[in-house]
Order: C-alpha cells, then structure tokens, then sequence
C-alpha cells in the first residue's frame, strides 16, 4: 500500500535560506501545513530577488524603488501568508476533509458499478433470449434431418427403379 500522506521533492541547488529552513524543520521533527514548502521556497526566491535588486541598484545607479517596493510587498504578503497557513493547519483537520472527499468517491463509485450492473442485467436478459430461441431452432433442425435422413434415400431409390434405364418384368399374381 502507497502512502499518499507524503510528497517528495527534488530541488537542484536550493536557496541557502531556503535549505537552512527546511533542514531545521526536519532536525525538528515537525510537520508542515501542505503548502509550508511552496511558501519557504518562495519566501527564499523572494530574498534572493532582493539581494539581486539591491546589487543592480547599486551597480547602474538606477531607481528601481518601485520594482523594490513591489518586492518588499511581496515579502510582507509571503510572511502573511506563512502565519496564515500556520492558523489553518492549527484549526483545520485536513483529514476529515480527505475522508469526507473519500465518501463522496465511494458513493459516485457505487452509482457507476449499479448502473453498470443494470446494463449488464439488460444484457444478459438479451443473451439468454437468444439461447432459447437458437434452441428452438436446432431441435427443429434435428426433426427436420431425421425426417431427411429416412425420405432421402428411399426417394432415390425410388426415383431409379422409376426411369428407364432399369425395365422389370411386372409381377404375376396367381
């Protein structure tokens, strides 16, 4: 059986704030909301963004205080979304949401597999209806051979003692 309570995932040169983070969560043993990983990941993207910003600004002494703010907000929105993912997973119970879409399966399942169990019915009602009647027409087949098998050959015979080729004599009856 495949635990389906798991996911993995597969990062090529993760953030370094990204991986510090996650390696301290596994050290830690602690469980996760689903999408912790997504909003650490991104969260580290977002660091690394405004490291990036920082050293473009500086190098071509150009305004990207816009682009910056944007950035910044950005941050903030991520740390929001963190600490609400952190309130639902306390007040959620995920589970009960999986069992009850689970039933919700079940149920759509068993209509299918009744409706599938009907059509079947249909058909084998159809099936045994023709059995009957190929029956019927085989015993008749069987009568009909019989009835041949004994007219056949005495009709032939019959037929050449009636041409002329063969000539008997008539019977004297005394």
């Amino acid at each position: 059986m495949q635990d389906t309570d798991t996911s993995y995932w597969t990062i090529i040169q993760p953030p370094t704030m990204f991986y510090n983070e996650v390696r301290t969560d596994a050290s830690n043993n602690s469980t996760l909301h689903p999408l912790g990983l997504h909003v650490k990941y991104l969260g580290a993207a977002a660091a690394n963004w405004r490291e990036y910003f920082n050293y473009v600004a500086e190098r071509l002494k150009k305004s990207i205080h816009h682009a910056h703010a944007i950035l910044l907000n950005t941050a903030d929105m991520i740390a929001a979304v963190r600490a609400h993912g952190v309130a639902i997973s306390e007040t959620c119970n995920y589970d009960d949401i999986l069992k009850f879409h689970g039933q919700e399966l079940l149920v759509s399942n068993g209509v299918k597999l009744a409706m599938i169990a009907e059509e079947d019915s249909a058909q084998n009602k159809v099936m045994a209806s023709l059995t009957e009647m190929t029956h019927k027409d085989s015993r008749t087949v069987r009568v009909m051979t019989m009835i041949a098998l004994i007219y056949l050959p005495a009709n032939l015979i019959l037929a050449f003692f009636s041409t002329t080729i063969v000539s008997l004599p008539p019977l004297k009856l005394a």
